[in-house]
Parts: structure tokens; sequence; C-alpha cells
């Protein structure tokens, strides 16, 4: 189970982008997009749970093996470099939580606070500049 905490959408996906953005500068890769991407293929998996006559069953036989599916696909890009093993650790432990159409939209929430601190942290100087100027 995914409960919608004030945590789930501020603590813990900011920690989770702050680390993935801190090494992807290390490495000098850019990864948000691909965080991005992972957003763009949860999202398509929300839309289909939440259209007219969708089930209970409906979603447990066709959106949650795709949501599990997304594990794979998170271990291929970290294979590739793409994305670092603290980021597809904590989003397959999210995953792994996911029972209910709930718990997805939880997810969707956790991830959308996820994706606005993945940007702000990929740009964390220019944010450090703008924070400076007087107005």
């Amino acid at each position: 189970m995914l409960k919608l905490t004030k945590d789930l959408l501020t603590t813990e996906p900011e920690t989770i982008a702050k680390k993935e953005m801190d090494e992807a500068k290390r490495l000098k890769k850019a990864s948000s997009t691909q965080i991005r991407k992972f957003y763009d293929d949860f999202l398509l998996l929300h839309s289909k749970a939440h259209r007219d006559g969708f089930t209970v069953e409906d979603f447990k036989n066709e959106i949650l093996p795709l949501i599990a599916f997304s594990k794979a696909k998170l271990a291929y890009s970290m294979g590739r470099g793409i994305i670092h093993k603290n980021f597809k650790d904590e989003i397959e432990r999210k995953v792994n939580l996911i029972e209910n159409l709930q718990d997805f939209d939880n997810f969707i929430l956790f991830y959308q606070a996820l994706i606005g601190y993945t940007k702000f942290y990929e740009n964390e100087k220019t944010n450090d500049n703008y924070k400076s100027k007087k107005y």
C-alpha cells in the first residue's frame, strides 16, 4: 500500500531528485529526460486506468503487470548508465507498494513532485543565481 502523506510528496521525492541530479552532475550525464520518460509511461497507464468502465479487476489484470514491468525498464536504463542505482531502487520500492488504483494515484502525485524537484536540482546553479538577485 502506498499511503498519501506529506513526506511522500515532499521529503522523499526531493531526496531522490537531489541524489539523482548530484550523481548526474558528477558523471556529467543528464538523466532528467529519462526520469520524465518514465513519468510519461506511468501517466499513459494512469489515463487508461481512469477511463470509463475500467474495473478493479481490469486494473489488476491489465495495469498492475505493466506497472511491475517498469522495473525491467528501470534496470535496462541503469544498465545503460542513463539512471543511477539509487533512483532505480527508490522507484522500484514505490512500485512494489502499488496494489490498487488509489496507490497508483498516490504514486503519480509522488512522481509529479519528483519531476519538480529533479528540474530544480538539475538547474541548481541557475536557481542559486536567481535567489541572489535583488529585484
